[in-house]
Formats: C-alpha cells, sequence, structure tokens
C-alpha cells in the first residue's frame, strides 16, 4: 500500500519555488513512484484522510507542530535537502520525543531510507491477520491467548482469531479424494523429495490437514496460522496424525507458521517478517547438545555432567543451539540450503509422527519473541556458524548453533524455548525502528541486539 506523506514546511502557503522544488525533489529520492505527499502547514496534521508519515521541513528551534505530531503519533522526522542531521532540528526533536511522539531517526541518508521503510513495515504489519487453533477453553492458556489477542490489535495492530480443533479435523475429513491427490503430487514435484520416513497412507491423511489448514486460512483472511498440535493430537485420547510436516509446506506457499498453538512466536514471526522483509523460521532454542553429545559413542547416554558441560560450553563461546522435533524447527525455503524438504520421524520421543527436515543456511539472523502482554519484546542479533544433521542423535538429529554476542544475557532474559529466528539482510536498523519507535515495544537484554545492519 502507497504511504500518505505530509510535508510540513512553514510558510504553508506560500513555499518559495526553490524550496518546493527541494522538497519534491527529496521526496522523488527517498520515496516510491506510487506514495504521494503533499506539502502543508501543521494545520493539515489532523486531516481526516490520515497520514503515514510527517516530515518536518527545515525546522529551526521550538517548532509548533511538535505538539500535534506527539500527540496524534504520527511517524516523523526532521530533514532538509542535505538528508543529514542539524543542530537546528534538536529542539523540535526533543519535544517530540519529551511528549511521547514517534520521533524516528533521520541522521543521515541511511537512517532515513530505514526509517521509512519501517513506516511501510508497520502498514504491513497492520493488514496482518493471524489464526490460533486450539482446544483450550475457561483454562489459564485460553486466558493467556485472549489478553495476548487483545494486546496485539491495540499495541501491534495484529488481529488475531481463535477456531476449535474440531473444524480443523472436520474440514480434513471432508476433504475429495481427488483433491488430496491431486495436492500430494504437487508436494511431489515441487516440495518434498519423498514420503521419506513415513507411509503413504500416512501422508494422504497429513494432506487433509493442510488443505483444510488453508480452507481455514482463506476462510478468516489470515496470514499465518498456528495448531495446538501437541495438546489435541499427540495427548489426545484418539490416534490423530498429526499436522507438523503442513508448517513447512505452508511456509512454503507464503504463510507464517509455527508450532504448539504458539501465538506469541507466530505474532514476533509477523514482526520479523515486517521488519527484516523475509520470512522467519522457528524452532527450540537449547543451551546444550554441543560437543560432548557429538563426540558420545553409538548407545551411549546423554547423561546430566555431559549436558553441564555442553552448557558451559555455551557460556564459553556464546553459542545457542536450535532444535525442534528432531529436525532444525520450522524453515521456510529462503532459509535453508536444500530445494526440497525430507520427511522425517519425530523420533524416539514421538513414534509415528513426523516433521519436515532441511538444513538451515548459515549468516547473520535475528532472534525474537514477544512478551506475553505484547508491550515488550526479546530481539537477539546472531549469526548461524554451524549445522548439524546427525542421524545417529535422533531428537537432536538436526540442530544449528548460532553466535550471539552474549549468551549469558540469553540465559538473564529468555522468554520461553520457542523463538522466532529471521535472516538479517541488512535490515535490523528498519526492525530496530519499527519496534522501538513505531510499536513503542520495550526491549529485553538490548545489549545482545545489534541495530547496525
Amino acid at each position: 500500500m502507497p504511504l500518505n506523506v505530509l510535508i510540513i514546511v512553514l510558510k504553508a502557503a506560500a513555499p518559495s519555488e526553490h524550496v518546493r522544488n527541494a522538497i519534491n525533489a527529496s521526496m522523488r529520492q527517498l520515496l516510491q513512484a506510487d506514495d504521494h505527499w503533499e506539502i502543508g502547514g501543521v494545520e493539515r496534521v489532523g486531516d481526516a484522510n490520515g497520514w503515514d508519515l510527517a516530515v518536518v521541513w527545515d525546522p529551526v528551534g521550538w517548532h509548533a507542530a511538535a505538539r500535534p505530531l506527539a500527540e496524534t503519533r504520527i511517524p516523523c522526522f526532521a530533514m532538509t535537502h542535505r538528508l543529514v542531521f542539524h543542530p537546528y532540528f534538536a529542539a523540535f526533536m526533543r519535544e517530540v520525543d519529551e511528549r511521547g511522539g514517534r520521533l524516528l531517526p533521520a541522521g543521515e541518508p541511511g537512517e532515513i531510507a530505514a526509517s521509512i521503510d519501517a513506516v511501510r513495515a508497520a502498514q504491513s504489519l497492520s493488514e496482518t491477520r493471524l489464526l490460533v487453533i486450539d482446544d483450550n477453553e475457561g483454562n489459564e492458556r485460553a486466558e493467556q491467548v485472549a489478553r495476548f489477542s487483545r494486546n496485539s490489535r491495540e499495541r501491534l495492530g495484529v488481529e488475531i482469531e481463535r477456531r476449535p480443533v474440531a473444524e480443523l479435523l472436520d474440514l480434513a475429513a471432508k476433504q475429495p479424494v481427488a483433491a488430496v491427490e491431486e495436492e500430494w503430487r504437487r508436494w511431489l514435484d515441487r516440495l518434498l523429495v519423498d514420503a521419506g520416513e513415513m507411509s503413504i497412507e500416512h501422508m494422504m491423511q497429513v494432506v487433509r490437514l493442510y488443505l483444510a489448514e488453508r480452507q481455514m486460512l482463506s476462510d478468516c483472511g489470515a496470514h499465518g496460522v498456528t495448531v495446538d498440535d501437541i495438546g489435541a493430537f499427540l495427548l489426545a485420547k484418539a490416534n490423530r496424525v498429526m499436522p507438523n510436516v503442513t508448517y513447512g509446506l505452508l511456509a512454503s506457499d507464503g504463510f507464517l507458521a509455527c508450532e504448539e498453538g504458539d501465538i506469541e512466536v507466530l505474532t514476533t514471526e509477523a514482526i520479523l517478517r515486517a521488519g527484516l522483509g523475509a520470512h522467519p523460521a522457528m524452532s527450540n532454542i537449547y543451551m546444550a547438545y554441543r560437543d560432548e553429545l557429538a563426540n558420545l559413542e553409538p548407545g551411549a547416554h546423554y547423561t546430566a555432567d555431559l549436558e553441564r558441560k555442553d552448557f558451559l560450553q555455551c557460556l564459553a563461546d556464546n553459542h545457542l543451539v536450535a532444535s525442534h522435533f528432531s529436525t532444525a524447527g520450522v524453515l521456510p525455503p529462503n532459509m535453508m540450503r536444500e530445494e526440497r524438504y525430507r520427511v522425517v520421524e519425530t523420533l524416539p520421543s514421538w513414534p509415528g509422527q513426523c516433521m519436515t527436515s532441511s538444513t538451515p543456511r548459515q549468516g547473520p539472523v535475528v532472534l525474537g519473541r514477544l512478551a506475553p502482554d505484547a508491550s515488550r519484546v526479546h530481539l537477539v542479533s546472531g549469526e548461524v556458524d554451524e549445522c548439524h544433521n546427525d542421524e545417529r542423535i535422533s531428537w537432536y538429529r538436526g540442530r544449528w548453533m548460532i553466535r550471539v554476542p552474549s549468551a549469558k544475557g540469553f540465559t538473564e532474559n529468555c522468554l520461553h524455548h520457542h523463538y522466532a529466528i529471521g535472516p538479517e539482510n541488512g535490515r535490523s536498523a528498519v526492525l530496530d525502528t519499527l519496534t522501538g519507535r513505531i510499536l513503542g515495544l520495550g526491549r529485553f537484554d538490548a545489549g545482545n541486539f545489534r541495530a547496525g545492519g
């Protein structure tokens, strides 16, 4: 969606031709072709059509725009055609900030570009709708999801809808055989190596769940889904095929997806995708399963003493380990080395169930998770520098090592074992501005996030 930008000048009635030309040239340089900007005075701040961004042009000292911009919470910054900070701007900037406005970084061209991209990211995020499928009613988790959903709508602009597992199962059972077979052929043609460690009959049940998920996503107009696959499937009295393989395939089709009905991490995925501009993964985070595990003799037990040594190794060399259900986690195609997923049985813990398996790409990443009330976010910069897929190890056979600034800092601020992990493609400054300046999210462990990308 194009941005609607107000350029505020003091002499709005008749800015000189020189000023008007400078503004238009700067906007053509900074904005996209379909964006719209207007030159106006302070009185235009409250226009009914609304502004996505306000640029105060060349303020000198105190400026009348500071108060209305702070009150309306329109993201804003000060600039001139020089595209660098000037001390003339300082009084305006300080007043906006002290009044609680959304003042964006604009000290040099890179910051200006990142701030504009952050406004676009917030616009994209506000159009996001997510779906959580679970059977939690009248319990503590139901209250958590309801509270998080309210706060997500109010603070992030993200709508969350809950639907029952029974609806998913009913839709899966009603899928026509021809549609199931056609979808399975598509998976073999484009997405999967083959049925892998599972039977064709099992995979046909997974296809049904996938088609049902797609139907529910379409009905809700949602961009992502998380299913309570443990409580409603693995631990159910009925012997149900879990939908876990579908998550990687949903990611391949552009949807956000994560495990275990974790709406907090799914919403964090939406933030990372908006800020980083790339589809994120989801996995469990551990501080174990390092050299002591890798060096085990076949059949040997991974004892508490060995796990403790691996924990200390993580602290010593500042690494985290990501692994999930016998694989690296829910990886989208842009974060995996292979062109297709393998299907692996989730042994030894979940015999008869399966996951998609792939190898993560090495390189810079950002880990993130929202707080339970959606008021703060834990962001951690990292570097994927080692990946393992050891068939001997089974439950932790797919795991990747992520070097972080401070593993100790992570332990002191970790919110949960589930984290979203997105590729850092030089847009960490956009994510920083989006979360901190526009969404106003507080930070855990700020020293572990480097916004210099």
